[in-house]
């Protein structure tokens, strides 16, 4: 480690010698660790999708509509999509039990 603009560690040994002529050495072990933050790939987030905002006639309700991004990870990943659409089914039904209007979008 040539400075402080590298990772890695250093020991650093201090002697004391007392008028006595008693002698002390403590040793310190110094780290120098990378703070810097961590790029992210894209930005993420948390959100709340109704019915009505994720799928239609069964086809996905696009991004710019107000459904999920085209990488989201309940897209892309099977066992996410499936586990999803079980939550919209069971979220439909319950809503449809409650809404007394024949006309609701769900």
């Amino acid at each position: 480690m040539d400075s402080l603009k590298e990772t890695g560690k250093s020991t650093i040994r201090y002697t004391l010698t007392d008028s006595a002529g008693n002698i002390t050495t403590k040793e310190v072990e110094c780290r120098i660790v990378d703070t810097s933050d961590i790029q992210k790939e894209y930005d993420t987030y948390v959100r709340f999708i109704s019915p009505k905002y994720y799928k239609k006639n069964g086809a996905y309700v696009s991004k710019e509509n107000g459904g999920l991004e085209e990488h989201s990870i309940w897209k892309t990943d099977p066992e996410y999509a499936a586990l999803l659409d079980k939550a919209m089914s069971n979220e439909n039904a319950a809503y449809k039990k409650k809404c007394p209007c024949i006309r609701c979008e769900v």
